[in-house]
């Protein structure tokens, strides 16, 4: 049902895009003046479907290790959906009223619950619901941790640069979300951890 969720709200992202429209025959000029303003459509349109993969990716590896279903591990799931669910909602405003603080503070809140979301997932399993042939570690549980936490980061950043200027906070938060969901974000945060693995 989650993957189903999933592949529904990541459609949805796109079907927010329309193609332009035009009354008279047009040309390649006008055409691509009026895919140019789509851009930050298209850019926030990318940004939120790597969240959503690296969330998607994530609940798995999280779920896996349940042992079973319960009332309150399921009202976390409704909780985390639900969120899930207004990405493209938040998605489509960011893309149209970028320049807007309430945008960018709507967008970052929808990101922001959808970690603590899942982090309380993954928390309720490792106390109340671990799977006996699931081994955590303390390195491996500090490292999924930072893993979810980074876009939370984020959106905060990007939040608060939205009082100071909505471009540079609309660039900080692209550049920031797509470095952590990266390779070089991936070796990055693992240099991190292996740091703080050593003090």
């Amino acid at each position: 049902m989650v993957d189903g969720i999933f592949a529904i709200v990541m459609t949805l992202l796109i079907i927010e895009i329309r193609v332009p429209e035009f009354h008279e025959p047009t040309n390649n000029a006008e055409l691509w003046h009026s895919l140019t303003e789509l851009g930050p459509l298209f850019l926030s349109y990318i940004l939120s479907f790597s969240l959503l993969f690296t969330y998607w990716r994530a609940y798995c590896y999280v779920i896996l290790a349940a042992k079973t279903f319960n009332s309150k591990l399921t009202n976390y799931n409704a909780l985390f959906l639900f969120f899930i669910g207004l990405i493209p909602f938040t998605t489509h405003l960011l893309g149209r009223y970028n320049y807007t603080q309430l945008a960018i503070l709507l967008y970052g809140l929808n990101i922001i619950f959808i970690g603590l979301s899942l982090f309380m997932i993954k928390r309720h399993i490792q106390i109340h619901n671990l799977n006996d042939d699931v081994q955590l570690t303390p390195k491996s549980i500090r490292h999924s941790n930072i893993r979810l936490v980074v876009p939370v980061i984020c959106s905060v950043i990007s939040i608060g640069l939205s009082f100071v200027s909505t471009n540079i906070s609309m660039l900080v938060f692209t550049f920031l979300i797509l470095f952590s969901l990266s390779q070089i974000g991936a070796d990055f945060i693992d240099y991190l951890i292996k740091k703080l693995d050593t003090q």
